[in-house]
């Protein structure tokens, strides 16, 4: 697999700005045909004061939406025609619910980047956008986390495994990635007890794509595997987490398997995601 199209959801926010700086050194990595997203979400009044609201207040905030629109595609064109990428890039534009637009268009992509949700500033449109993305989108979600990206990515990659389904089609996902990486080791946390060498199959796959793996486990009986996780990446300076997103609906109270859910809220590198 190669990554020969990158998707990224772009807006006026400071996510907006990181997002298109991971994407373009991505698409430059990758020799990559960059895509940008911008989206006119329906306008988000909270129910309490919706019927207070007038007419030209809804017209004024379309109206900034529009601006803000206008203003995040040209600095995306700014940045395509500094970086030499104007002939290997584009940009579309939806209006509607945020996610739907967002994964039907990730469905003709190899990657799909997108910021996490950051619940200090983040309501209506955007509230569990990431999530519903990661079910949607048909392949694989790299969300890089609010508080931005320190450094080129991808170096070091820490892969979580449980044998699921949704993990294997992680690391299948995350290949070229991996294959680039200077060190990657599989995690499994709290494995079963009748696995000798946790993660072991899936190194020996990745050993046939000439990817060296580590592998490793964390046990503990008081901690959340969402802890455990962001300890091991922590304490080993990791700069990237592959692992499956888990669940079968969009609705919040059911959306997500826990450490899923977990990850894409408290992050601290980016996280691809396939489910």
């Amino acid at each position: 697999m190669s990554i020969n199209t990158i998707l990224v959801h772009l807006d006026e926010s400071e996510k907006g700005k990181q997002c298109l700086g991971v994407a373009t050194t991505l698409a430059d990595r990758f020799d990559a045909h960059l895509t940008a997203v911008g989206v006119k979400a329906p306008i988000y009044v909270p129910s309490f004061a919706a019927a207070q609201v007038p007419p030209d207040v809804y017209e004024s905030m379309s109206a900034e939406q529009d601006r803000a629109l206008a203003a995040t595609e040209e600095k995306f064109n700014e940045k395509m025609r500094a970086t030499g990428r104007t002939d290997r890039s584009g940009w579309v534009q939806g209006d509607g619910d945020m996610a739907r637009i967002v994964a039907g268009q990730a469905r003709y992509a190899d990657l799909t980047i997108l910021g996490q949700e950051n619940p200090d500033v983040d309501a209506g449109a955007y509230e569990g956008f990431p999530d519903a993305v990661v079910m949607g989108a048909g392949g694989p979600v790299l969300i890089v986390p609010y508080i931005g990206v320190q450094k080129d990515i991808g170096k070091s990659i820490l892969v979580a495994w449980n044998g699921s389904r949704e993990a294997a089609r992680a690391v299948k996902d995350a290949l070229p990635f991996l294959a680039q990486a200077d060190n990657v080791t599989i995690l499994s946390a709290n494995p079963g007890k009748n696995e000798d060498i946790p993660g072991a199959d899936i190194a020996v796959y990745l050993s046939e794509h000439g990817i060296e793996a580590k592998t490793g486990k964390t046990v503990s009986d008081s901690v959340d595997v969402g802890d455990m996780l962001l300890n091991e990446v922590a304490e080993g300076g990791y700069d990237m987490v592959v692992m499956g997103g888990y669940g079968h609906s969009r609705l919040r109270e059911v959306i997500l398997g826990g450490v899923t859910h977990y990850l894409l809220g408290h992050m601290t590198v980016p996280v691809l995601f396939s489910h």
